[in-house]
């Protein structure tokens, strides 16, 4: 009996001790449930991420494709016909195209007025009109006016520029827009394959958020796409076959660029300078046409400021007046060199820039020169722009919106 008892106790204490056991050896559900738990969410939240930025890429979309629905398209005139109908042309030079490293901090208004010029007024785009002009080129200098880093245009100098384009269209005129000082011999855009590698980036990011901003215009906006590109010797008159080819491929961006926003930018008529927008035969003959999506929608552009003993001196008054007869076939072998080559690639010609200075007594000779060059560019189709900068190739007075040389504008607006 005593026996009995002994093992009883001890079959006890082997049972309460499995069950101790065992009890310790089942799983806490309720940790498990919490670790499912934040599983679960931490999946929900690793797919909300990119579902959220999904959506929001789609709603972009979807907000730039109604722009584009609302968007109205307008009827493009090919560029032989845009260029006969622009005729006589103005410049506003040095005014949104001055610049330089004191100007880094200024706001627009004092850009505008960095170099001299009063700031641009309605009014004055309306004399310009009255006078009988049909087209204004507006430079524009975009260095310093957008982050070095993802080369975002500042709003305020983008809306001063739309509102002096507007000021242009808004006067039933032709208005052209460019890169100006972003090229020349202290531009950071040059003719040279190490600034391809280095800022091809930057001028398509640029003239991809210049032609959205834009896109909505119609055909009396047009696009330049540079001024004046020089190598890495900054030299004027011709360059080697590296440049040459860097050259053709930025034109060839540029084109790309612009045709891939779409909307008027599709059919809109655009101009590709040759280099130093020079004239001369070895430039013209290295200058490739780019490949374009729209059809006749290329224009080429030269400047001239022959003969420079007339035209450009610095303030230094010519020995004698222009005007012989191997002054005036001077002029006639440039535009015949022009013609024959935009005859073989079958685009039109506008002559960006031209001019002479006033030299205190000279109107008359300006106005016979400018009679001249503009009736012999329009034997062969050509429209040309007058070259202003408010100071001494001026023929208008900025401030009190009066003609100084109207005799020159006269002759320019008549001769067209």
């Amino acid at each position: 009996m005593r026996e009995k008892r002994i093992f009883a106790l001890f079959l006890s204490a082997v049972m309460a001790a499995l069950l101790c056991a065992c009890g310790n050896g089942i799983p806490d559900t309720t940790e498990a449930v919490n670790i499912g738990q934040q599983r679960e969410e931490t999946q929900e939240e690793q797919t909300e991420g990119p579902t959220e930025e999904k959506q929001r890429e789609e709603q972009q979309t979807e907000e730039a494709e109604e722009r584009e629905e609302e968007m109205t398209v307008y009827e493009f005139a090919d560029a032989f016909t845009t260029v006969k109908d622009m005729k006589a042309g103005w410049n506003l030079g040095n005014a949104l195209d001055s610049t330089g490293e004191f100007t880094r901090d200024y706001t627009p208004e004092e850009v505008e007025k960095s170099w001299g010029n009063p700031a641009v007024t309605k009014e004055l785009i309306q004399a310009v009109k009255e006078g009988g002009f049909h087209t204004v080129r507006v430079p524009v200098t975009w260095n310093l006016r957008f982050d070095p880093e993802d080369y975002t245009i500042e709003e305020d100098w983008l809306q001063r520029v739309t509102e002096v384009v507007d000021y242009v269209i808004g006067e039933d005129m032709y208005c052209i827009i460019n890169l100006y000082h972003d090229t020349g011999g202290d531009g950071w855009l040059k003719a040279t394959t190490e600034s391809w590698d280095s800022c091809s980036r930057q001028y398509e990011a640029l003239w991809r958020q210049i032609a959205e901003h834009f896109k909505e215009y119609d055909n009396h906006l047009l696009f330049e796409d540079f001024n004046e590109i020089l190598d890495e010797h900054n030299s004027w008159n011709t360059t080697d076959a590296e440049s040459y080819a860097v050259l053709n491929r930025f034109n060839q961006l540029f084109v790309d660029t612009v045709r891939a926003t779409g909307g008027n930018n599709a059919q809109r008529n655009l101009i590709v300078c040759t280099y130093a927008c020079n004239c001369q035969e070895r430039n013209l003959q290295n200058f490739c046409i780019p490949e374009d999506s729209a059809e006749d929608h290329i224009i080429m552009e030269n400047h001239i400021y022959d003969p420079g003993w007339f035209t450009a001196q610095a303030g230094k008054v010519p020995e004698r007046d222009w005007g012989t007869d191997e002054d005036k076939a001077e002029i006639d072998v440039l535009f015949k060199r022009i013609d024959k080559y935009a005859g073989d690639w079958n685009v039109p010609v506008i002559i960006g820039e031209f001019g002479a200075q006033d030299m205190s007594g000279n109107e008359e000779n300006r106005a016979d020169y400018v009679k001249y060059f503009v009736e012999t560019a329009g034997e062969y189709g050509i429209t040309c722009i007058y070259w202003d900068d408010g100071g001494s190739m001026k023929i208008i007075d900025r401030t009190t919106c009066e003609w100084t040389c109207p005799n020159a504008r006269d002759a320019i607006v008549n001769a067209r």
